[in-house]
C-alpha cells in the first residue's frame, strides 16, 4: 500500500514507507516549528485552504469523512502493550532484494523470532550496527530472512535523496523499430 505525501514546494510524492509521529516527537519544539514552516510554505505556494462550505458551492454531493473515535474502526495503539514491531519503519515497506540469484521485489512481514520466540537481533539507530532480521514476503509467497542492514542498504540504493523509488536496468534483451519510429535525423 502506498501512501501519498505533499512536500513543502507543494509537489506530491508516492511512498510504501512512512509512519505517524509518535507523542514524544509531536510535543517537541523543534518538530512543531517545522510543522509550521511547512504549513506557511504550503500556504504560500497554493493559497489558503477552502472551508467545507465552498466545498459544497463546488461539489453539493462531497461528504467529508469522520473519523468516530467511539467506533470499532477507529483505534489508538495502547502503547504499554505494544509489540517491539509497533513504529518499526521497516515493517510494510516494499523493497527489491536478492532471491535465488534474481532481484524480487518482496514486503517486510514482520520481525524475526528465534525458536524461543524472542526476537533475533538488537535494533540500533545506525543501519550498520543493527542485527535486527526481518522477515519478507516475495510475490510466490516465500518468506525469507534478511537483517536490516541489508534491508537499507537496498531502500537506499533504490530512492533518490527526495523518495522516489528508481530501478536500474540489467539489459536489454531485445527491441524493435517499426517503421513509424522517428529516426535521430528527425529530431
Amino acid at each position: 500500500m502506498t501512501a501519498k505525501v505533499l512536500k513543502s514546494n507543494g509537489q506530491v510524492i508516492y511512498t510504501s514507507t512512512y509512519r505517524p509521529l509518535n507523542d514524544r516527537e509531536l510535543k517537541d519544539p523543534a518538530e512543531q516549528l517545522r510543522q509550521t514552516t511547512f504549513n506557511n510554505k504550503i500556504r504560500n505556494k497554493l493559497g489558503e485552504p477552502i472551508t467545507e462550505g465552498q466545498v459544497n458551492q463546488i461539489d453539493p454531493d462531497a461528504i467529508t469523512p469522520t473519523n468516530d473515535p467511539q467506533s470499532p474502526e477507529y483505534s489508538i495503539p495502547d502503547i504499554n502493550n505494544a509489540t517491539p514491531e509497533y513504529q518499526d519503519t521497516y515493517i510494510g515497506a516494499e523493497v527489491t532484494l536478492p532471491l535465488q540469484g534474481t532481484q524480487q521485489t518482496g514486503k517486510v512481514k514482520r520481525r524475526t523470532r528465534t525458536n524461543s520466540g524472542d526476537l533475533f537481533g538488537k535494533a540500533n539507530n545506525n543501519p550498520i550496527l543493527d542485527t535486527c532480521s526481518y522477515d519478507v514476503e516475495f510475490p510466490d509467497g516465500k518468506i525469507k530472512p534478511y537483517t536490516a542492514n541489508v534491508i537499507a542498504e537496498h531502500m537506499i540504493a533504490q530512492c533518490d535523496l527526495e523518495g522516489n523509488q528508481f530501478r536500474l536496468m540489467d539489459m536489454i534483451i531485445a527491441h524493435r523499430k517499426l517503421n513509424d519510429a522517428n529516426d535521430k535525423s528527425d529530431i
